[in-house]
């Protein structure tokens, strides 16, 4: 039986003005075998809501969300 994989790839859109916030984020992993959940911790400054869009249509407004990736594939995940 062939075992599938999936990659998140991270992304954080980071602006540089300092009135503004900056969205930054890591997760617990970067590479694991689906089915498979993964933890984000937000890192953002001066934010005071929080869009996450996992790239498989799926999205969160909580501010350290935690998603299921059920399929294999590659997933930008980015936090707006």
């Amino acid at each position: 039986m062939h075992k599938s994989a999936f990659i998140v790839v991270v992304v954080s859109l980071l602006v540089a003005s300092c009135n503004r916030p900056v969205s930054r984020f890591v997760s617990s992993q970067e590479r694991v075998q689906a089915p498979s959940t993964v933890s984000f911790v937000n890192q953002s400054e001066k934010a005071e809501t929080f869009l996450w869009d996992f790239g498989d249509g799926q999205t969160s407004g909580d501010m350290n969300p935690s998603h299921r990736f059920v399929q294999s594939g590659t997933y930008t995940v980015v936090l707006n």
